[in-house]
């Protein structure tokens, strides 16, 4: 009996520790969700505009806050293809110029040095925050990566209660970002 317990626990362990490894081939990126409470909500979706670009977005299993409500955080990353190669930063003034919605409060920036997650060198990221149309404060980890002709950003989004629950799963997430050769 204890043998077969050892065992079950072991299933179970593989079970609940496991991540899931999901491969963008063409964009040559990896990433592993944090858990077995986050997954894929959608196929890939091509934009169509003046650039090249491709979004998938990650949910996780709702949360109840302490007021009730039913929260669901996500994660959305965007591959954008360029003509020309770009660096990192005029990457994210770039989308930060298009950005028609402003951000209420800008938290610090992130990057390789400052922080334990955020570990590739072409990548700087911020913390900010938002008021939804409830009123409700999110907290967001926006997240700019580059690679040659290629960028990337990284989207992960809650309210502030449930953003302090979960903000080792966004980070977890972050940091298995890896770029294929």
């Amino acid at each position: 009996m204890k043998k077969f317990f050892i065992v079950f626990l072991f299933f179970l362990s593989q079970n609940l520790f496991s991540q899931e490894i999901i491969l963008f081939k063409r964009w040559n990126t990896e990433v592993a969700l944090p858990n077995a409470e986050w997954f894929k909500s959608d196929s890939g979706k091509i934009l169509k505009d003046k650039i090249d670009r491709e979004f998938y977005l990650f949910r996780r299993k709702p949360i109840v806050d302490s007021q009730g409500i039913i929260v669901i955080p996500c994660i959305g990353i965007i591959f954008n293809a360029y003509s020309d190669s770009i660096n990192v930063i005029n990457y994210m003034f770039h989308l930060e110029r298009s950005r028609q919605a402003r951000y209420d409060t800008m938290y610090c920036v992130i990057d390789n040095k400052t922080s334990n997650f955020l570990k590739l060198r072409m990548a700087i990221g911020k913390k900010i925050g938002y008021y939804d149309n409830d009123k409700r404060l999110h907290i967001v980890y926006r997240i700019f990566i580059t690679r040659g002709k290629i960028g990337i950003q990284v989207i992960c989004d809650a309210t502030e209660e449930v953003f302090e629950k979960i903000k080792n799963e966004f980070e977890k997430f972050i940091s298995n970002i890896r770029l294929k050769s």
